[in-house]
């Protein structure tokens, strides 16, 4: 009996114990939680309005979208690199939509950029608080006034 009593009472005292450290573990994960959402959605408002203006060729709203100059990188080391800047950009980044694409080796298949923009799990990239993120082939950089911007597009630059 008393082995039990004292079983018990240890028991109760490591739940104790314990409850308080589980608060503090799911406090500091609100928190965490808090700042994460509070970075995070003005990265994904901009992809959506990014995403949108891909969809319907909306090249005025893209041209505020968009760095004042556009870098494209070939795949590859060895291919070629230039820059973009105008209507140039524009189009070089709406043909890349329409026309371009990557494989996804977890799902063990091509994926066109249009169903990837369009897609719930195209942010499962995002890197949390960071001032620049790449998604997939497109780098994006958060500007001095706190405006998304696309930089650079990695893709066939051989064309």
């Amino acid at each position: 009996m008393k082995v039990c009593l004292f079983s018990l009472s240890f028991l109760l005292f490591s739940c104790s114990s314990s409850n308080s450290e589980v608060k503090e573990i799911i406090v500091k994960e609100k928190v965490e939680d808090s700042v994460s959402n509070s970075c995070k959605a003005p990265f994904q408002k901009f992809w959506t309005s990014f995403a949108r203006s891909l969809e319907n060729s909306d090249t005025i709203a893209l041209n505020n979208l968009l760095d004042d100059t556009v870098l494209f990188y070939g795949r590859e080391d060895r291919d070629p690199r230039f820059d973009l800047t105008k209507k140039d950009r524009i189009m070089k980044v709406l043909d890349i939509y329409n026309t371009g694409g990557f494989y996804d080796d977890n799902k063990d298949l091509s994926v066109s950029y249009k169903d990837f923009f369009q897609g719930k799990e195209s942010l499962n990239e995002y890197r949390n608080c960071k001032d620049e993120q790449e998604i997939k082939d497109f780098v994006f950089r958060k500007t001095a006034g706190g405006e998304w911007k696309l930089i650079l597009v990695y893709c066939n630059t051989n064309k």
